[in-house]
């Protein structure tokens, strides 16, 4: 995450947890829908 040009924090999610969140209506939902990015 430091070579990362911006500040930002780590969200870990199991498969089953993304889903559900991604799914749920929330505003959390929306937003990671829009930004959400993988690191591997």
């Amino acid at each position: 995450m430091a070579e990362l040009p911006l500040s930002c924090d780590a969200l870990v999610l199991t498969p089953a947890e993304l889903e559900q969140r991604l799914n749920d209506g929330s505003r959390m939902a929306m937003e990671l829908k829009s930004d959400l990015r993988w690191l591997l």
